[in-house]
């Protein structure tokens, strides 16, 4: 999926580490928050919460946050295709991508605190017209191709 924001100049805004390696440095913006990966267990922290820990596999910063210990915050209007992440418990985490169906963050924090995914946090990711995903597995593929090219992407890979 696409990823976090970026500059002008393609490079990203914010916290990302992957394979336990920063590759670009936290960005002090008290709305957004910090997805993260340590010992394989997925959680959301605020930007003021987070602290570079041992053991971060993966981490990624961008906002809002959208479901905050299962509540939802006041957010921002405007309709766009979205991206993010959601944490359904310690072990599991869902990625959400909309296509043609614009909505307000508001709204799509409503449908992921409601059944089935019942999200105890999620993160907005870069949306709009970076919205994009793709997935293939033996027995499943799709692609949803965005508007523009991303320079931030997140993958997701089998564990060896």
């Amino acid at each position: 999926i696409n990823g976090g924001f970026f500059d002008k100049k393609q490079q990203p805004l914010g916290l990302r580490i992957s394979q336990n390696l920063q590759t670009n440095g936290f960005k002090n913006i008290s709305w957004w928050g910090v997805f993260y990966i340590q010992n394989h267990k997925p959680s959301i922290a605020s930007a003021r919460q987070f602290s570079t820990k041992q053991n971060i596999e993966f981490a990624i910063q961008a906002g809002p946050r959208l479901i905050i210990d299962k509540k939802i915050p006041s957010l921002r209007p405007g309709y766009a295709e979205r991206t993010a992440l959601c944490v359904l418990s310690s072990q599991e985490m869902a990625i959400i991508v909309t296509q043609y169906f614009p909505m307000t963050l508001t709204q799509l924090a409503h449908i992921l605190s409601q059944d089935p995914l019942n999200c105890q946090s999620a993160l907005n990711l870069d949306g709009g017209s970076s919205t994009q995903f793709y997935a293939k597995f033996p027995d499943f593929f799709l692609h949803m191709p965005g508007l523009t090219s991303v320079s931030d992407a997140i993958t997701v890979l089998p564990r060896n």
